[in-house]
């Protein structure tokens, strides 16, 4: 959600701070499926469609195994292969091991005293772990900033080489165990591997989540569990399930218009501060039902993020919007709120293969000359693009063609049921420029 220029209380949850996030919690949180956000005993896949709150599920879940479980963040962009992976060339074991080194030194940087509670053994695992996954000096970095009593704990560890490789089972199955040894003796029961993919990243990573669960066996320990959410229409998440030999649970997300209705309203409550304000009282009761339509339209079946999204959007064109004045809105204003809506909550994102953009959860495919057109306005970053522009000769010759190409691309990529002569995308000025808004 965006803030714009009037009071919408929600912040993503990822940047919201400690008291947000439990008024969050507390006023608008609805839970879809509880095995979801349970603590898991095995490895788990929570596959949802955009907007159907995987993200949520996941900020839910850290939560719930905050006290028990020493939590991993394993981002897409630290898999094997990424530019960003921490250990190149390495497998997901490796970039995950990397990930729990920094977050251990942390974790301890944090809280010295625990350092206290490793046994030798435990300690030259530390040690080994960050000079593998990173180097010698980084582990003699850490330790200098430490307190001179417990510098003197890892003054004589010398770990060597305690595992040379993260694909032979024996070595494997020594990290894993040690690592959960160490987090356990940390005061945790078991390690959590969280990740987090939205649909661009499931389909970039496609093959890398199957080698991910090509190696379920090797990793396999009863109290070291990998949690991934994802998008179906990346990958399917049957042909994981093939891959982990039922050692893997899906909980599939999927909601019906009485929830996401449940959380729209109490979006509404927190956010104009009353008891029991519903969606009926900002709307009437025909242009809900043609809003509805749309939204699942665009997301294809009943999701939170495009209801809450309708929310915000009506509550901001009542407040802020010249074109409509009123706090209740009719159904002559569903272009105005249908434009203000695809506005601030429908971005366009590229995507070259296959050629097309995202608009919202709504893949559009365009024709070659079509796409070229839309990537000569992306590259213009706003400015007004014109026949006589760079890039312009392969796609136009003459002002009618370069109007015959906008009105093209207009009918694929802008909305249907806006108000005339107003555009989310490709604007223009009677000098014949065009250029390009609403996009990433």
């Amino acid at each position: 959600m965006t803030a714009g220029d009037f009071p919408w209380p929600f912040k993503p949850i990822a940047v919201q701070s400690l008291e947000e996030a439990d008024r969050w919690w507390n006023t608008c949180y609805v839970e879809n499926n509880p095995l979801a956000v349970t603590i898991p005993s095995s490895w788990r896949i929570i596959s949802g469609i955009q907007g159907s709150g995987k993200s949520v599920v996941m900020a839910r879940l850290r939560k719930n195994a905050a006290d028990s479980a020493f939590i991993v963040n394993y981002p897409p962009e630290r898999w094997p292969a990424s530019s960003q992976a921490f250990v190149p060339d390495g497998n997901h074991l490796a970039q995950i091991l990397a990930l729990a080194g920094l977050a251990l030194r942390k974790f301890l940087s944090e809280c010295p005293d625990k350092i206290k509670l490793l046994s030798q053994i435990q300690r030259e695992f530390l040690c080994w772990l960050v000079e593998k996954y990173d180097s010698r000096r980084a582990f003699m970095r850490w330790v200098d900033l430490l307190d001179p009593g417990l510098q003197e704990l890892f003054a004589n560890i010398q770990a060597g080489d305690l595992f040379e490789t993260t694909s032979n089972p024996r070595d494997i199955a020594g990290q894993v165990e040690e690592l959960v040894s160490l987090c356990r003796q940390l005061g945790y029961n078991r390690v959590l591997i969280l990740a987090d993919l939205n649909r661009s990243m499931t389909q970039r990573y496609a093959s890398t989540l199957l080698q991910l669960y090509d190696s379920i066996d090797l990793m396999q320990h009863p109290n070291f569990t990998v949690v991934v959410a994802l998008d179906p229409s990346g990958i399917i998440p049957d042909r994981l399930l093939e891959r982990a030999h039922d050692r893997l649970s899906l909980v599939n997300l999927s909601w019906d218009e009485i929830s996401v209705r449940e959380v729209a309203d109490r979006h509404l409550c927190a956010a104009q501060s009353e008891e029991m304000p519903h969606l009926e009282n900002l709307m009437s009761s025909d242009l809900l039902t043609h809003m509805g339509i749309r939204v699942e339209e665009e997301f294809r079946a009943p999701v939170p993020e495009g209801w809450v999204a309708l929310v915000e959007s009506a509550l901001y064109a009542s407040s802020n919007h010249p074109g409509i004045s009123q706090k209740s809105f009719a159904l002559e204003d569903k272009a105005e709120l249908l434009w203000i809506y695809y506005t601030r909550h429908m971005p366009l994102w590229f995507s070259d293969e296959p050629k097309g953009v995202w608009r919202g959860p709504r893949f559009i495919q365009l024709t070659d000359q079509l796409y070229e057109f839309m990537q000569v306005l992306k590259n213009h970053k706003g400015r007004p693009v014109y026949l006589e522009s760079e890039g312009m000769n392969k796609i136009a010759k003459n002002k009618t063609q370069l109007h015959l190409v906008v009105s093209r691309t207009r009918e694929e990529i802008e909305p249907a049921g806006l108000p005339k002569n107003k555009w989310v995308y490709i604007f223009h000025q009677s000098s014949e420029g065009y250029w390009l808004e609403n996009f990433v």
